[in-house]
């Protein structure tokens, strides 16, 4: 049994042609409608259109999956944007209160009251009642004058006294920019120093600036 339209060998009973589509009872192609056109019903035309119709249908699915993976990409972008934005906001108060508190410490150290004693008053102090001594000047801004004994580099500092060779002189320890007025100075030369008195192993005027 054989297709009158195309020739195709059909099995026995066979009512369409399964290569062009034509009728073998009727004798009569039927048109296929797909995506709304109709079209003959060739073995050859029915192929290609379904291959064009699969593909079409591809590309939409395609775009659609794209459309939804665009949005949560989008949202990712948007959400680490976010985060790096409040980061850099986090940092910065902290930044600006970090500055605030060296800035109030700094200014609180300026300000601090300095305590003005005559070296001879503190060393006899010192020297006569060595606990209220401590009591008075330890950890304290002090300011005071005396006589230069020693001039020392590394580390930098100067010893004082006022003239009596018995009394264990102040160890006068200065921060390093002072070290262009230190080279100034000489040995028996009177100088106003103001520093953190610090009694330890030995009298010490520690973190001194030169007056």
């Amino acid at each position: 049994m054989f297709c009158k339209n195309c020739g195709n060998k059909l099995p026995e009973g066979a009512m369409f042609c399964g290569n062009c589509g034509f009728n073998i009872v009727t004798n009569e192609k039927h048109g296929t409608d797909i995506g709304g056109t109709v079209f003959s019903d060739t073995g050859s035309e029915l192929k290609q259109r379904g291959n064009e119709f699969a593909h079409e249908i591809g590309n939409i699915a395609k775009e659609e999956t794209g459309k939804g993976k665009r949005p949560k990409a989008f949202g990712s972008v948007i959400f680490v944007v976010i985060l790096a934005v409040i980061g850099i906001v986090v940092a910065f108060n902290i930044l600006t209160k970090v500055v605030e508190v060296v800035h109030k410490g700094t200014s609180a150290q300026g300000n601090e009251s300095v305590i003005n004693v005559d070296l001879r008053t503190l060393l006899n102090e010192i020297e006569s009642n060595p606990v209220r001594a401590e009591q008075l000047y330890k950890n304290k801004m002090i300011r005071t004058s005396g006589r230069v004994g020693i001039i020392n580099s590394d580390p930098l500092f100067v010893t004082i006294d006022y003239g009596n060779e018995w009394i264990m002189p102040v160890y006068v320890y200065f921060n390093r920019s002072e070290s262009s007025k230190i080279a100034n100075i000489r040995v028996g030369q009177t100088i106003t120093v103001r520093g953190t008195y610090d009694r330890g192993v030995a009298n010490a005027i520690r973190r001194a600036v030169l007056e």
